[in-house]
């Protein structure tokens, strides 16, 4: 698998995107051969029984249908008896950093006619409940429009997607992605219609078409996500990592349907959608670019985000 990593035109954009969005730290690079090489197996090994060598400071989160008095039984006998020395664990900031301003990465990589564009704001930000549901909604909204224009209107995608996260460890920041694939001609023209699409959210907000459409679907997932023990235990497990009441996840949820309105997309886009972002395109051989391509290129796969801090 890793021998065949750089065989991926998308994975090598990917990994260089990575390395220079986290300015070459040396915890954000991809895995190599060479860098497998050099693992040492009784480290990693001594590592691994080290973790685990102390459970005093893990939290177990169990959600579902089952019998209290069972799962505390099951609890004692499965979860009391496991090591402990008594060590509190600290997390620490390991000083990644993003670039200041404008800045491109132009990644050459394939036989394919097939290119990708991943445009990536950042920087610090305050978090907040609200904050973090104001980037949320802005996401949603552009989602939407990315689809009626690159794809719809302009034919020239087969899907966009745009995403954001609002972190509070190890600093309170913020990343939005936006990315799409597409054939090498369309690149310029295509990278410009998403400008444009967030000009015009800056200046002029959002129709109450496009607020109705996100009320609906937060309602539908909500609905959906109330059912899912996966939900219910993500929801757990963050507020007691951050202290926060868990006792209003219900009516915080139904608080964010009701707050959609096209005044905080506005803000939130002139907010997280600044003058720092990384632009980075991906482009064929030249030899593959002459040979032609279909409008929509390769339906992009997503990266997926990461978790949030």
């Amino acid at each position: 698998f890793v021998k065949n990593r750089d065989l991926n035109p998308q994975r090598v954009f990917f990994d260089k995107l990575g390395v220079f969005f986290n300015s070459d730290h040396p915890r954000r690079q991809p895995m190599t051969v060479e860098l497998l090489e050099e693992v040492k197996l009784d480290a990693a090994f001594d590592f691994y029984k080290d973790r685990f060598a102390d459970a005093g400071d893990f939290t177990f989160v169990f959600v579902g249908n089952v019998d209290l008095a069972k799962l505390k039984e099951l609890s004692a006998t499965y979860l009391a008896s496991l090591p402990t020395t008594g060590r509190k664990e600290k997390w620490k900031d390991v000083g990644v950093k993003h670039p200041r301003g404008v800045k491109k990465l132009d990644v050459t990589k394939g036989q394919d006619p097939k290119s990708f564009v991943m445009i990536r704001y950042h920087g610090p930000a305050k978090w907040s409940a609200e904050a973090e549901d104001d980037l949320e909604m802005l996401s949603e909204v552009l989602d939407i429009r990315l689809r009626e224009v690159l794809r719809e209107e302009m034919g020239g995608v087969y899907g966009a997607f745009s995403f954001g996260d609002l972190a509070r460890r190890p600093k309170q920041e913020y990343e939005y992605t936006i990315g799409f694939g597409c054939a090498p001609e369309n690149v310029d023209k295509l990278k410009q219609a998403v400008f444009d699409i967030i000009a015009t959210v800056k200046k002029e907000g959002v129709g109450d078409v496009y607020l109705e459409k996100v009320r609906q679907q937060r309602k539908r997932s909500l609905e959906t996500d109330l059912k899912e023990n996966s939900f219910w235990a993500g929801q757990l497990a963050k507020h007691y990592r951050y202290g926060t009441d868990p006792s209003k996840i219900v009516e915080d949820a139904n608080k964010n349907v009701a707050r959609v309105s096209s005044e905080t997309v506005q803000k939130a886009a002139k907010k997280y959608l600044g003058k720092s972002y990384v632009e980075a395109v991906l482009m064929p051989d030249a030899s593959a670019a002459d040979s032609g391509a279909s409008a929509g290129g390769d339906k992009p796969k997503q990266p997926k985000p990461a978790p949030k801090q």
